[in-house]
């Protein structure tokens, strides 16, 4: 369950520090120099995703960051993408023949 937490936590870092590192808006106390890094995601999210980018390029570090985030949510919470896939498609399948009835 904490490897669950810091898995989510620092992707989640990750993630806002690759999004938001071309916006145009300024974050309070905004580290001076932070290279490409618009202070989004904290020190360690600019570290984590610089390094991801540059080893896996933007668009192979965002993947790996947003599997880091499905599978850290998945171990905190204890959801099974499985059940909820099930659970989706029953729903679909309950719908449609509410309509084909209807």
């Amino acid at each position: 369950m904490a490897g669950g937490f810091w898995l989510l936590l620092l992707s989640s870092a990750a993630i806002e520090a690759m999004r938001f590192a071309g916006s145009q808006f300024e974050l309070p106390l905004q580290p001076t120099g932070a290279g490409t890094c618009s202070g989004a995601g904290g020190v360690m999210g600019c570290e984590l995703a610089d390094m991801a980018a540059s080893a896996l390029g933007v668009s192979g570090a965002l993947m790996v960051f947003l599997t880091g985030f499905a599978i850290g949510f998945s171990l905190l919470t204890g959801l099974s993408w499985i059940q909820m896939a099930e659970w989706l498609g029953t729903q679909v399948e309950r719908g449609a023949l509410g309509l084909v009835e209807w």
